[in-house]
């Protein structure tokens, strides 16, 4: 990129993401919404689920360019 330092100086800011700027509560319950109003079968885009004992397995797999993202089940929290 090139720009003119002067710019920063009059107080403009650079910044800058890696995968944007995602702020999870918020953004996973709009994209929930959203799929939910354009009835869209999110089960297409799953992937196997893996325990995690098993997450290398889950990481090779998405290596591997299988379709749907795999799923790593935490086991219960209670």
């Amino acid at each position: 990129i090139s720009l003119d330092p002067h710019e920063l100086i009059r107080g403009k800011t650079i910044k800058g993401t890696w995968g944007g700027n995602f702020p999870p509560d918020q953004a996973i319950l709009e994209i929930g919404e959203r799929l939910l109003k354009l009835n869209i079968n999110i089960n297409s885009m799953l992937g196997p689920k893996f325990t995690l004992d098993n997450v290398n397995q889950g990481l090779s797999y998405l290596q591997s360019g299988g379709p749907g993202k795999p799923l790593i089940d935490f086991g219960d929290f209670n």
